[in-house]
């Protein structure tokens, strides 16, 4: 087994369970709302993970899985942008919570549904990178406007540590998927895997810091 198949196989399938373990912790301690959603978040994207190796291994092709990455990335899409928006520091942050995902998610859906009808092929890079800059500007600017919320230390708040570790994963995901099929994507790629495990370990911080504000009202979500 080499370093990259070790790295694929063994370390990052223990940090998803370790992940998916501690946000249940987290769930049943009576976490907020962001944190409850994010379970079922982790839980959805290991259900697709698991559902595209099982499909490649029976079937001997990809083409099964990436028909579960497509509808796999509405569900993405919309609960990144629903986070964006509910932890936004914004007078109707419920409203828009509704509106930008609805929006997003609506967008996505019609061309999976141009896909299946045969009008065109879905392009999963063109739509990730696309859907990822309008990401990556939603949370971005959820950030900013949290710098208002009173805090003594914003830099341990969990809810802003959950919102920069997405950032980065979405942001980095637009460079590595925007430059698709080039010699240069296949090259660095590795960077995409350094990348998913800094966001994990900053979940995993976000988490630690969630499970602190449980046993202290300090913080304010």
């Amino acid at each position: 087994m080499t370093w990259m198949e070790w790295y694929e196989d063994v370390f990052m399938r223990l940090l998803v369970f370790f992940l998916l373990g501690f946000n249940t912790v987290l769930y049943l301690r009576g976490a907020s709302l962001v944190f409850k959603s994010f379970l079922l978040f982790l839980v959805v994207g290991e259900l697709a993970g698991i559902s595209m190796n099982v499909s490649m291994r029976e079937t001997g092709t990809t083409d099964l899985a990436w028909e579960i990455r497509y509808v796999y990335g509405l569900f993405d899409t919309v609960y990144l942008m629903w986070l964006a928006a509910y932890t936004g520091n914004y007078r109707n942050r419920k409203k828009l919570s509704k509106i930008l995902p609805s929006i997003a998610g609506g967008i996505w859906f019609i061309f999976l549904i141009l896909h299946y009808t045969g009008v065109f092929e879905f392009d999963i890079g063109f739509w990730e990178s696309s859907m990822g800059m309008v990401l990556t500007i939603a949370i971005g600017f959820a950030l900013l406007s949290r710098v208002e919320v009173p805090d003594s230390n914003p830099l341990r708040n969990p809810i802003n540590i959950l919102l920069t570790s997405q950032l980065i994963y979405v942001f980095s995901t637009i460079t590595i998927f925007g430059i698709a099929g080039t010699e240069i994507r296949d090259r660095f790629y590795f960077i995409h895997h350094i990348i998913h495990v800094l966001r994990d370990f900053g979940i995993i911080a976000a988490m630690v810091f969630e499970y602190k504000r449980l046993g202290n009202a300090g913080f304010k979500s």
